[in-house]
């Protein structure tokens, strides 16, 4: 991604919030979307089949969000099986749990497939699933199609006839405990617990020589004015302990032997799990990305020829709007059409230029990351690389205009590969009359090249001085001015502020409305007076530019 969005744009422009409201539900998409990388110039096939993919998912999840909401289900509740699988490649005998967890993922697949089938679109060949129907008949030898597994008689015939015999020595070692436990109770007049304990008061000596005489009978403990003994075992339970013991270990032999043949079945079978993880992390990625399409409103932008420019319309900036819904307030949608070369950019405080900005750097970005962009309609060429220039944090031991200009002058020299380059307010941290310069050499710069620059400026005739296109925030209208009133508020401003572009002529003045947002903002009515007084002594002496 950062070969697209020079260090500190993302954020600058809202990108990494977006970017995280795409959410694959499996550890494979989560790193398949870790893989993305952008689109860059050059690519335009392949972005256009890419972007054909999510638009094709898009519909069919508005078309069949059961569907849609099952297969989720199913992603989430798949694991990275990656490890068992390499190791099983490797010769290791998989664990019981590992077993359980593949043949849950084989089954996983074949439900995944099936809602596949279902899904209204036609599925790319890339997505398609492998059988692991032999994985799945390896672990489930009967069919049973339970959902948890265990290694039973059905796996080797030698391990059900271990087990039936282990099975009979249980229940003769069991009769055995139960006749000898019947005849010491008898003897002592006690019962004997399920332990196999029985407990003998010290108050009683004679049932204490008893127990302590009987040959059944081991003393474990005294406690709480009670001798506790434990029943030994006979000649003939001993025996059957024995024989119990050795079926037990050739019982976890035979085991052994069918983990070591289920985890070759699961070797054989490792090419089609790995690509099958591989799919699912592709589908989920897609998946993700159409439902982002669908909850921001997002349509398929058209590529164009390279060096035809951007044309936006109705375009929002998702993460703003999302802020702006929690006020109460409407985002107002951006319109806007660049050729490469530069543009000007101006309008009133508060006016939304920086969100314009944003809002077109953003558009870019989600599209040359294969997202459908939230506009109406929008159609531009393959940038190489997105700059955003302006409310970034102050590098530490800089100023803030050498922090300006150190982080414009990368990008600035990679001019000629045909960048987008969006300057929010350049040079506003030095003196106005150098500020206007500088902006207007930076325009001079960018004006002719294969990139697109749109800077975005306080200062006046910055348009005209370079001969660009002048955008400009319809702002505040002379009707709307007339109606203010004290206490209005900065409230006032955000209802009547018309922040819509329009192209207008080069020479068209920068709207000043500094004096307005402040006395909405409450500043002191004395200073706001001093203002007005000092602005018109410096108009009457013509050097109103140098005040702006």
């Amino acid at each position: 991604m950062n070969r697209l969005l020079v260090p500190g744009t993302d954020k600058g422009i809202g990108f990494d919030r977006v970017w995280a409201m795409v959410e694959p539900a499996s550890p494979f998409g989560r790193e398949e979307k870790a893989k993305a990388r952008p689109f860059l110039p050059g690519d335009e096939q392949v972005l256009e089949a890419e972007l054909d993919r999510v638009e094709a998912a898009r519909r069919a999840c508005e078309a069949a969000p059961g569907v849609l909401r099952a297969l989720q289900g199913r992603l989430s509740r798949c694991r990275d099986l990656r490890g068992s699988v390499l190791a099983a490649g490797r010769g290791a005998v998989l664990d019981v749990v590992e077993l359980y967890e593949l043949k849950r993922f084989a089954s996983l697949c074949r439900e995944l497939d099936a809602l596949l089938e279902r899904f209204p679109w036609e599925r790319p060949a890339d997505l398609k699933l492998g059988s692991l129907e032999a994985l799945s008949r390896a672990l489930d030898p009967q069919g049973r199609g339970a959902p948890g597994f265990y290694v039973d008689d059905a796996f080797s015939p030698v391990l059900a006839r271990v087990r039936r015999h282990k099975r009979a020595v249980e229940a003769t070692l069991e009769r055995e405990r139960r006749r000898q436990a019947s005849a010491v109770a008898e003897r002592l007049g006690l019962p004997v617990d399920a332990d196999g304990e029985i407990a003998v008061s010290t108050a009683e000596s004679d049932r204490v020589r008893m127990a302590r005489r009987d040959e059944d009978l081991l003393l474990v403990r005294e406690a709480g004015g009670h001798l506790y003994f434990r029943l030994r075992p006979g000649p003939r339970a001993r025996e059957a302990e024995r024989v119990l013991a050795d079926l037990r270990e050739r019982e976890r032999q035979e085991e052994g032997k069918v983990r070591a043949k289920l985890s070759c079945a699961v070797a054989d079978a490792a090419p089609v799990l790995l690509e099958n993880m591989g799919v699912l992390g592709r589908l989920d990625f897609l998946l993700a990305r159409a439902r982002l399409a669908r909850q921001v409103g997002g349509t398929r932008p058209r590529v164009l020829p390279p060096g035809q420019g951007i044309t936006l319309q109705d375009a929002r900036h998702v993460a703003v709007e999302q802020d702006l819904g929690r006020q109460g307030r409407r985002f107002t949608p951006l319109t806007l059409e660049l050729a490469p070369g530069a543009a000007v950019l101006t309008g009133p405080n508060m006016g939304g230029k920086t969100v314009a900005l944003q809002t077109l750097g953003l558009g870019v970005a989600m599209a040359q990351m294969g997202l459908l962009v939230p506009a109406a309609r929008m159609e531009w060429s393959l940038v190489a690389f997105v700059y955003y220039g302006g409310q970034e944090g102050q590098r530490p031991g800089l100023s803030a205009f050498a922090a300006e200009v150190s982080s414009l002058a990368e990008p600035l020299g990679r001019r000629g590969e045909g960048g987008l380059l969006l300057l929010d307010e350049f040079a506003k941290g030095t003196n106005p009359r150098e500020g206007r310069a500088l902006s207007a050499a930076v325009l001079r710069c960018l004006a002719t090249g294969p990139s697109v620059c749109l800077l975005a400026t306080h200062h006046s005739g910055l348009a005209e001085l370079v001969g660009t296109p002048h955008w400009q925030v319809r702002g505040l209208g002379h009707e709307v001015l007339t109606q203010i009133g004290p206490g209005d508020g900065v409230r006032w401003l955000y209802e009547h502020m018309d922040y819509r572009l329009e192209k207008v002529s080069p020479h068209k003045e920068t709207p000043h409305e500094a004096l307005l947002v402040a006395r909405l903002l409450g500043l002191d009515e004395q200073v706001l007076a001093f203002a007005e007084r000092y602005l018109g002594q410096g108009s009457e002496k013509g050097e109103g530019n140098r005040l702006d």
